[in-house]
């Protein structure tokens, strides 16, 4: 069994934020000009396609910004969730070489606390992170308003 299944019978998956998160950016890109795009996950083609660099990827006057989702149910530091994926953060290294923005969305699902952070702080290291964006699942508006403006 599950270490905490009583209290979160949930699976953890990440898709209770990636979808709060595409809801979010289609009903901002209905009143501003802007795109996005989901890109497939991988595990859910059943390893058909390579793994993805992100979750997202949204267009905000003309600059790219990889979008990357991590949630968790056991309180895991946001640094430790993006070093599970390795080849994932050299994607976002490339990408943020390239010239192009970089960014974490958090979801603790224990407290409900939400953040967005720039991608070029996450570290190897347990260590504090600037935040762009502070809330709830409840506040995902504000925050995909915020991605969108904080270019």
């Amino acid at each position: 069994m599950r270490k905490n299944a009583a209290l979160f019978p949930c699976k953890n998956d990440g898709k209770l934020l990636e979808t709060a998160m595409q809801k979010a950016l289609t009903d901002y890109c209905q009143t501003h000009p802007v795109l996005f795009h989901r890109f497939y996950d991988t595990h859910a083609a059943r390893n058909w396609l390579p793994a993805q660099p992100g979750d997202f990827l949204l267009v905000v006057q003309g600059r790219a910004i990889l979008i990357e989702c991590k949630s968790t149910i056991t309180g895991a530091h946001l640094n430790k969730l993006a070093r599970g994926n390795a080849a994932q953060i050299g994607k976002h290294k490339l990408w943020l070489r390239a010239g192009g923005l970089s960014r974490y969305v958090y979801l603790n699902i224990q407290t409900n606390e939400l953040i967005l952070v720039d991608g070029r702080n996450i570290t190897d290291k347990k260590a504090i992170i600037p935040t762009l964006f502070s809330g709830t699942l409840a506040c995902m508006s504000d925050l995909v308003h915020v991605l969108a403006t904080i270019i």
